[in-house]
């Protein structure tokens, strides 16, 4: 597996055949000049969840890393929530807590270098890129300590939705299975590692996870949006295919092998921010316009010699990959279609270890498509975090609703099963710098409202608030989990669950009670008004007597 590039192929157009000796030597033996730079070097990365600061000076040198450690990004404290039990990594909330500009990102990083490298994958003639890039990344998300190779046929084929694997997927679709536990599972052995290349997309298909036609119920200021989004993660095949739960789904008592709590999207995010969460994550999935027809030798895309590939063009997104580094330094050169600048993403795609050099592949900054469309997974943590879930969105954000503007009250009724606490919060962010305050009323005192605490997030995304003081809740006692939302520039903050298209059949709304509300005091049902369930989710802990 190549690292980053050490030499740059001399000025000149792309070529074919053996190629110049520049190229030749950047796949030969000064790669073993690379490893001796990043290879023992990147252990002293963990100086940034660990005490071992002197490793990471000795990598990028004494007077850089003096001035990134006075800057105390980060915390080389023992207690540091990043480390959980087993001195395990918790990827958590990196993202939002450190400005990238006062982050010292190395002008080569390759994930692969840090032991970081998830199985490569092929899709076969399925339509589950979507799948296999968010198990990878999520693979990725665990190394080096722990590798969990994760079932993306269950997430693709045993999710919530109505229809079958083969008719794509998106980044929605991967949020509402892992933030509702329905998944990751463990990958069994006898997982099919198809050699075939098709591609993700039937190349006539849009992208349909807009809806134009999305039922709009409601008359009054409280508009439902449907996700207008075209470019979001993956594909969905948009015909008549609502024929229940797909027959390949696995019938078989596989529960989820770590929970999700956090998922950041980087769709605005700038490349430093791209990368300072691949130094975190291990791994960040991103769309990008890519099909077979687009890397065949006659096209100009791709440079099947140099593993290039390079769209100069805004298209819609059909496809996705992981991105597990980058080189600064990458030449231009070596993409048939010159673009202006050099330095390229270091990606995995998943069409087997036959493309690229053994499933990798480069794509130059300079792609108009690459990162427009990305998430990260920044929170992964074991099963015993939380005893139980309450949620009404199966499928997860599927359109948002609002009053106008920026300011929503959001809210969800629960009973509890049994002697718990109410140790935590999941809702989604639809937009950048999200607040929101917590609150807590029990059925024994429905006027009296409890604030739990507040909390802000940077990106749009799916988040975890861990409660500072956990609420007792008794066997059968009914409560509301309430959240006040503020997103600046925002008209419709609440994200909620609603039938939309033919992959949300399954939605239903019996039995469940969510709210909404303009000032906090005056209350609408969202089930009974305007066919939606509210997105907002109730993480619990059992009393041990």
């Amino acid at each position: 597996m190549l690292g980053c590039a050490v030499v740059a192929a001399a000025g000149g157009p792309a070529w074919g055949g053996s190629g110049p000796a520049g190229y030749a030597a950047r796949i030969g033996s000064e790669a073993a000049g690379y490893a001796a730079r990043a290879g023992s070097g990147l252990a002293g990365y963990a100086a940034r969840i660990g005490s071992e600061a002197a490793e990471y000076v000795a990598w990028i040198g004494s007077e850089t890393a003096g001035d990134w450690l006075s800057r105390s990004v980060v915390s080389t404290d023992a207690s540091d929530d990043r480390l959980i039990e087993g001195g395990q990594v918790e990827f958590r909330r990196f993202l939002s807590d450190v400005d990238p500009v006062f982050w010292k990102i190395p002008p080569c990083y390759n994930s692969v270098d840090a032991g970081r490298r998830p199985v490569v994958r092929s899709q076969g003639s399925d339509r589950t890129c979507w799948a296999l890039a968010a198990a990878s990344a999520l693979e990725s998300s665990l190394l080096p300590e722990d590798r969990i190779v994760f079932s993306a046929d269950h997430m693709a084929s045993c999710n919530a939705f109505s229809v079958p694997a083969e008719e794509g997927g998106d980044y929605l679709m991967v949020m509402a299975y892992l933030s509702g536990w329905q998944g990751p599972v463990a990958e069994r052995d006898s997982y099919k590692d198809e050699s075939s290349l098709e591609d993700c997309e039937d190349e006539d298909a849009q992208n349909s996870c807009e809806n134009e036609n999305a039922s709009n119920s409601c008359e009054d200021e409280n508009v439902l949006n449907s996700r207008e989004d075209e470019n979001a993660l993956g594909s969905r095949k948009d015909e008549d295919v609502s024929e229940g739960r797909k027959d390949e789904c696995f019938q078989d008592s596989r529960q989820p092998a770590v929970h999700v709590q956090e998922m950041q999207l980087l769709g605005e995010a700038s490349r430093e921010e791209i990368k300072a969460a691949i130094l975190d994550c291990g791994a960040v999935q991103t769309s990008l316009y890519m099909n077979r027809k687009e890397t065949a030798p006659t096209e100009t895309r791709y440079h099947a010699f140099t593993s290039a590939y390079y769209c100069s063009e805004e298209c819609v997104q059909d496809h996705d990959i992981i991105i597990l580094g980058w080189d600064d330094s990458y030449s231009r050169f070596l993409f048939r279609e010159v673009p202006d600048e050099d330095g390229a993403w270091i990606c995995q795609n998943t069409w087997g270890d036959a493309f690229g050099e053994g499933g990798i592949f480069y794509v130059s900054y300079a792609d108009a498509n690459i990162g427009r469309t990305a998430i990260a997974y920044t929170r992964v943590e074991p099963v015993d975090n939380y005893d139980a879930i309450y949620q009404t969105d199966d499928c997860g954000w599927q359109g948002s609703q609002g009053y106008g503007d920026e300011d929503c009250w959001i809210a969800n009724q629960y009973r509890a099963k049994e002697e718990e606490s109410l140790a935590a919060v999941g809702l989604y962010a639809t937009g950048r710098s999200t607040v929101c305050d917590l609150y807590l009323v029990r059925e024994s005192a429905p006027d009296e409202r409890i604030f739990l605490q507040s909390a802000s997030f940077d990106r749009p995304g799916y988040y975890t608030v861990d409660l500072e003081q956990p609420m007792a809740l008794a066997a059968g006692e009914a409560f509301l989990v309430i959240a006040k939302l503020h997103i600046p520039g925002s008209t419709h903050p609440a994200a909620v669950e609603y039938s939309s298209d033919d992959y949300t059949q399954n939605v239903t709304l019996e039995g469940k009670r969510g709210y909404i509300s303009h000032d906090g005091e005056n209350w609408t049902c969202t089930e009974t008004v305007y066919g939606s369930n509210v997105c907002l989710k109730a993480y619990v802990k059992k009393i041990k007597m």
